[in-house]
């Protein structure tokens, strides 16, 4: 069967097609962790995935030699198509989709699975603000009944700027709480540029012999200015250790006494000078060793100082940690990747799942450091006639400097003077804004006969070094 095109030379293809104008001011570097910055592809990829027409993988990375099913093009072109019909408002995929296109994911071989880039997670960066995103390190979580507690890691991607938290709460599965877990709730803190975080959830061994059972996990209720992004809600496995045959059972390596990383993938920006990985080992308690080391993805020797060195469990200690150093090299040249390795390991335990993962270096200068780029909080405002529309510009990517930016209000199919009182001015957002909004008055002319009438709004003339980014044209909906 002959394979596709890849995602970036599709969008190319659409783009140039349509012949539709997108702003410039995102750069797919900044994103995700395996593009280049000053790729020929680096500005496309950017520029789609902020307008919501392509997606990342879940551990930030983009996948652009990857290659695509016709199906997933089809989903592309669609999006693409919405994005066309709402006037340049970016796309927003809901969750019934994205779960439809993962339980396909789930049905394709791996080399189709590569392809995912397009329609996984709708995790959109764009709208992170220097505070970040808070996540999941993975969706499933597995832990033996014998170990006692589950470890549950949360990480910070996409900025770290100022303190923010996160609630944490579990609910039963097919496991009860009380017999088989404690139930289990509270709040973590992340400290300013603090990145990783990790709860415990208690685990009985009730010595039945009843099956693997699951926890279901969720975060919820940010703080700080940072926002919530894909995965949310995890599941908890609790592997029966008395089970050993039968339908229930599970693998003779899920049993194990095994050692292993405690998530597939851990980021840290690149001025927070060091990371702190967690090793844990399930299945087991008496002492073993495990090697570590780390090797180049994109990242080189000088963006980061390369670990190695073994890790020493003692009778009964759970977790071990080590730590890498990174470089702050004050330049824009994107996100970088360093897969990260366990081997070796001795006294009796193997090499669970994941014993390789990808540590990501994230760009502060992109993402945290820069001017910023402006756009509205949505494509289309509504408001009833004769009340005052709040109309909402953000300022995403960075909030370095005093920057500006001007704004206007145009006839749609409602006229000013008679249905609104037109407007135009110039927001200016200080160190560390990231907010603005003004007012746009309709007038009630108690003409109930003209039905909704529209305005239309647009921003322009940044400074400061700040961008546009879309929507920065939106749409007031004024309604009787």
């Amino acid at each position: 069967m002959r394979r596709l095109l890849s995602v970036p030379f599709v969008i190319g293809l659409t783009v140039g097609a349509a012949g539709t104008g997108f702003s410039a001011a995102m750069l797919g570097s900044g994103v995700f962790s395996d593009v280049q910055q000053g790729a020929y592809y680096d500005e496309a990829i950017g520029e789609m995935f902020d307008a919501g027409v392509i997606k990342g993988y879940e551990d930030g990375r983009f996948g652009p030699n990857d290659y695509v099913t016709r199906g997933q093009i089809a989903v592309m072109f669609q999006r693409f198509q919405a994005f066309l019909e709402n006037g340049g408002a970016r796309v927003i995929v809901d969750e019934e989709e994205e779960e439809e296109e993962e339980e396909e994911e789930d049905e394709t071989s791996s080399s189709s699975k590569k392809s995912s880039s397009s329609s996984s997670s709708a995790m959109s960066f764009a709208s992170i603000g220097p505070e970040g995103s808070v996540h999941f390190t993975i969706k499933s979580f597995t832990v033996n009944e014998t170990v006692g507690t589950a470890t549950i890691s949360v990480v910070r991607t996409g900025g770290n700027a100022g303190s923010v938290t996160v609630e944490y709460a579990t609910s039963n599965g097919t496991a009860t709480a009380g017999s088989d877990y404690t139930e289990t709730k509270g709040t973590l803190s992340f400290g300013n540029k603090e990145t990783s975080k990790t709860f415990t959830i208690p685990i009985g061994d009730d010595t039945t012999a009843e099956g693997n059972e699951t926890v279901n996990i969720v975060l919820s209720n940010t703080t700080g200015g940072a926002v919530l992004s894909a995965p949310v809600e995890a599941v908890l496995t609790i592997v029966d250790n008395e089970t050993t045959t039968g339908g229930s059972t599970a693998s003779a390596a899920s049993v194990a006494h095994a050692v292993m990383f405690t998530a597939n993938t851990y980021a840290v920006q690149e001025n927070a000078g060091s990371i702190t990985v967690t090793v844990q080992r399930v299945g087991g308690t008496s002492p073993v060793t495990v090697n570590y080391s780390a090797t180049n993805g994109t990242a080189i020797a000088q963006d980061y100082t390369s670990p190695s060195g073994t890790l020493s469990f003692a009778q009964g200690e759970v977790t071990k940690t080590f730590s890498i150093t990174v470089a702050d090299e004050g330049v824009v040249d994107g996100n970088k990747t360093v897969t990260l390795l366990l081997s070796g390991v001795t006294g009796g335990a193997v090499l669970g799942t994941p014993s390789s993962v990808q540590l990501i270096i994230v760009d502060n200068e992109t993402t945290a450091s820069g001017s910023g780029s402006f756009r509205f909080s949505t494509g289309t405002y509504t408001v009833t006639e004769g009340e005052a529309g709040v109309i909402s510009v953000n300022r995403a990517g960075g909030n370095t400097g005093t920057v500006s930016v001007n704004y206007t209000v145009t006839n749609g199919t409602a006229l000013s003077g008679s249905d609104y009182t037109a407007v135009s001015g110039t927001l200016t957002f200080l160190q560390g804004e990231t907010s603005k909004s003004f007012l746009v008055q309709t007038t009630n002319d108690d003409l109930g006969s003209e039905g909704e009438e529209t305005a239309n709004l647009s921003l322009s003339a940044p400074t400061g070094g700040a961008a546009l980014l879309s929507p920065s044209t939106a749409t007031l909906r004024i309604g009787s």
